[in-house]
């Protein structure tokens, strides 16, 4: 059938269905198919669908460019305007309409859609009361709109979305998080909706899909609700790609109560930093500082936590100030021979107890430093070391290993052969530290 010929044009005996395929030049019938695929790129943070026929696709593999219609009840008309109501769908290519009421013009291939409106794109997928769109060029406006974008879930509202074309939004008063709802304190007790852990407002959100990153003026940056930080301007991105920015902060309860905002540092392929600030409920400020790098030869963390000024620290000189570091490095030399640094100090004997978020951390003892250098050529490995340690408790205090030497032999064999292998080791244990620290 190369065209159609009446307004209404199929008749389901148990549900009146209305169903086209609208292409250009010719029009061809279809018959209405199975509701049975949902709607799969609706997020968790959007009301949920699932049961409904209006989460339905018309068709699995839809004709380039075919405009595809259908609902319960209405009229179609192939160069006017077609009319349609209840559990309407309306979907060409990748874009799908779902809404209880929806009008199609198909001179100007604009769709007016009112009432539990679910437009769903590539990587997109927006709910509102009312939604008007123009397939021709994926433009339109959404008002009062949840929306979910991008694999990783991000999400928000706006109270209203403009979509520029098929890569790009802008978003006016609106909210951006990538954290799944959260119930706090208040909204247990209120019974209020819930609210992301954090979230971003804005008076002007623009995102680009293409490039999977947004463009935010006038930010308020929200911990539960809470405004903690104000940017001017902001940029970031939407997925989990590698950009300078901020990240998830964490917010922290039980012992050192606070909130922490990492800031992210891409400074390259090969390294980069974090730079975390944090408050301390009773202790004041923190600066954490995390640089990792990664080169054919050397890679390794370097870790810096400074606290300028502790309030509740008592110490015998009146210096408020504590830090704590850690080196983990290693260098491969050749083929056989690596060199491996490990490191760690801090300021004071109590830090850990008065920082550490575990039984394990706040028991230290004593924090190693080990320089080691290895050569392995099968079936031989042999290693060289020398180890020192910070003493935190003196009667808890390990000798420091001035030098450490193992050799190991360990010959293949064949599956049921016998295996045979040496462990052989030297150390000169030193403990004139420790005697020091005992006798002042």
């Amino acid at each position: 059938m190369n065209h159609l010929s009446s307004n209404i044009l199929s008749i389901n005996a148990n549900r009146l269905v209305l169903v086209a395929i609208l292409l250009a030049p010719n029009s061809l019938f279809a018959q209405p198919q199975a509701l049975g695929e949902q709607w799969g790129q609706c997020s968790a943070q959007l009301p949920s669908q699932q049961g409904d026929t209006n989460t339905s696709k018309i068709t699995k593999t839809p004709a380039l460019d075919a405009i595809y219609l259908e609902a319960d009840d209405g009229s179609i008309s192939l160069k006017g305007t077609s009319k349609l109501q209840g559990n309407v769908i309306i979907q060409q290519n990748e874009t799908l309409f779902n809404a209880d009421n929806a009008t199609f013009d198909r001179e100007n291939n604009v769709v007016m859609a009112q009432g539990n409106v679910i437009l769903s794109t590539q990587g997109l997928a927006l709910k509102s009361d009312e939604i008007e769109y123009k397939l021709e060029n994926n433009t339109g406006i959404i008002k009062g709109a949840e929306y979910t974008i991008g694999s990783e879930g991000a999400h928000g509202k706006s109270s209203q979305i403009i979509q520029l074309d098929s890569n790009h939004l802008q978003l006016n008063d609106a909210t951006f998080t990538t954290c799944p709802a959260v119930i706090s304190l208040k909204h247990r007790l209120t019974d209020a909706p819930k609210v992301s852990s954090w979230h971003l407002a804005s008076s002007d959100i623009k995102l680009d899909q293409e490039t999977q990153i947004g463009y935010a003026k006038n930010v308020t940056f929200n911990v539960l609700d809470v405004p903690v930080f104000y940017f001017p301007w902001l940029k970031f991105p939407i997925n989990n790609q590698r950009l300078s920015g901020f990240l998830s902060p964490k917010l922290r309860l039980e012992t050192n109560a606070g909130v922490s905002i990492p800031y992210y540092l891409n400074l390259a392929p090969n390294y980069d930093a974090t730079i975390t600030f944090a408050t301390l409920a009773g202790h004041g400020y923190q600066l954490d500082t995390e640089f990792r790098y990664l080169t054919p030869q050397h890679n390794g963390v370097l870790n810096y936590v400074f606290i300028p000024e502790d309030k509740s620290f008592d110490s015998p000189s009146g210096d408020k100030k504590r830090d704590y570091f850690k080196v983990e490095h290693s260098t491969r030399v050749n083929e056989t021979s690596k060199i491996n640094l490990t490191a760690e100090g801090v300021s004071d004997d109590a830090y850990f107890d008065d920082f550490s978020t575990s039984l394990e951390s706040s028991s230290r003892s004593a924090l190693q430093r080990r320089l080691e250098i290895i050569n392995k050529q099968a079936p031989w490995q042999i290693s060289a070391a020398v180890e020192d340690y910070q003493i935190l408790d003196i009667n808890d205090a390990p000798y420091a290993k001035l030098p450490e030497i193992k050799l190991q032999y360990s010959p293949k064999t064949s599956a049921n052969a016998l295996k045979l292998k040496m462990d052989s080791g030297l150390v000169y244990f030193d403990k004139t530290h420790v005697d020091k620290l005992k006798h002042g």
